[in-house]
């Protein structure tokens, strides 16, 4: 059995070789061989023998993030067409949205809503599960309730916020979330396993690591603003200053620099959910930073997850839009239509509810609260999801589904 093991680790230890996708697996046993890459910038396997085991183990050594203080985007790679037409869509989403933003309702809305749905997706990528009602109800799961605080800033003091972000002083409730103490690692996924994808640097390098990274996000006309923006991106995830939640601080420091760099679309673009899809293919430009210095593969890769995720909004809150409108036709010949409306701002706000939800919010008895939901669910506005008899939860059916998308 233990044979047969051996065997399988090799041959997954071969498979990341030969595609390049080198991490820091190892295998226990008689393995004196070196392997090394041509060119490979990011370190090469050695062989140690393990304090007082007597006992051989294959590791892969991680060379450190470079500084990019100082660095032009031009002296490491060359722009391609295929970026520069990244480039020109992006700038384009920016203005679709900014203009829909200026004269949009419940622009705030939509916003936390996609924020949201990024939160959920984060947990989950870590193996907590939320319900629909705990992401979008009227009290949102606690973990969850301590992030929603930290979105409110990027309207109001984005730089602020970076700044907390790259200088490990981000503020969680009454709690003080600061650089990690100790080593952690970036599991991959492979043939059922969980392995050891990528080694992060030592906790006592984070603190100069991020100094240089705030040093370069306060440089100018060094680089094209989305350009600059792909590389902080990149050096932010590669160091994992935080023992977790490292993408979602990425995803709002990436924000954050772009609406202090004047590129304000008004919503926020929520980066790591497309990350979190495209998860493999994030961690393969990564590896060709780190391991052929090709900084283009991650820019290329950013570029385009941005550009498909501003392309993803401007659906959002158009079809969003163009739902409340039809929702408000739908009611619109109903004595209590005005209270009907002002519902439907509601659900917009809070799309998962109960009838006391809406008593309470409008100020109305209870029965009333149900006959209103009750025009709603013949309208086939809502539906009731709990399947139970007391203390219903209600869904803002139509869009649920858009959130979702």
């Amino acid at each position: 059995m233990e044979v047969r093991f051996r065997k399988v680790l090799r041959r997954i230890q071969a498979e990341f070789v030969k595609s390049g996708s080198l991490g820091n697996i190892w295998l226990a046993g008689g393995f004196r061989r070196r392997y090394s890459m041509e060119g490979n910038r990011a370190g090469s396997y050695d062989v140690r023998e393990d304090e007082g085991k007597g006992e051989q183990k294959q590791y892969f050594n991680v060379y450190h993030p470079n500084a990019l203080t100082g660095m032009d985007s031009a002296d490491v790679f060359e722009v391609s067409e295929r970026m520069n037409l990244f480039i020109k869509k992006i700038y384009y989403q920016c203005g679709f949205l900014s203009g829909t933003a200026a004269g949009e309702r419940q622009m705030e809305v939509k916003n936390l809503q996609a924020y949201k749905r990024e939160l959920a997706a984060c947990f989950a990528e870590k193996g907590i599960s939320m319900s629909a009602a705990e992401v979008y109800g009227k009290e949102p799961d606690r973990l969850l309730g301590e992030k929603l605080a930290y979105f409110r800033l990027l309207d109001t003091e984005p730089r602020l916020m970076g700044s907390d972000i790259i200088r490990g002083n981000i503020r969680m409730g009454d709690r003080r979330v600061a650089y990690r103490k100790r080593q952690i690692f970036e599991m991959t996924r492979f043939h059922g396993l969980s392995l050891r994808g990528y080694t992060p640097p030592a906790a006592d390098m984070i603190s100069g690591l991020m100094s240089d990274l705030s040093a370069y996000e306060g440089e100018r006309n060094r680089s094209e603003t989305l350009i600059q923006s792909a590389l902080i991106c990149y050096q932010f995830l590669a160091v994992m200053p935080y023992e977790e939640d490292n993408l979602l601080w990425a995803g709002i420091l990436a924000n954050a620099f772009l609406r202090e760099r004047g590129l304000f679309v008004g919503y926020y673009i929520p980066l790591v959910r497309y990350f979190l899809e495209r998860d493999a293919e994030r961690k393969a430009s990564m590896g060709g930073v780190r391991q052929e210095g090709r900084y283009e593969i991650w820019v290329e890769f950013y570029l385009q997850v941005l550009e498909e995720a501003m392309e993803r909004t401007k659906r959002f809150v158009v079809a969003a839009e163009r739902l409340h409108e039809k929702s408000c036709l739908a009611v619109s010949g109903e004595k209590q239509r005005d209270l009907l409306v002002r519902m439907i701002e509601y659900m917009e706000r809070v799309p998962i509810f109960d009838i006391k939800d809406i008593a309470g919010e409008f100020d109305i008895v209870y029965n009333t609260a149900a006959k209103m939901i009750a025009i709603f669910e013949k309208r086939g506005l809502v539906s009731e999801i709990s399947k139970r008899q007391r203390y219903r939860l209600y869904q803002y059916d139509a869009y649920v589904k858009e959130i979702m998308k």
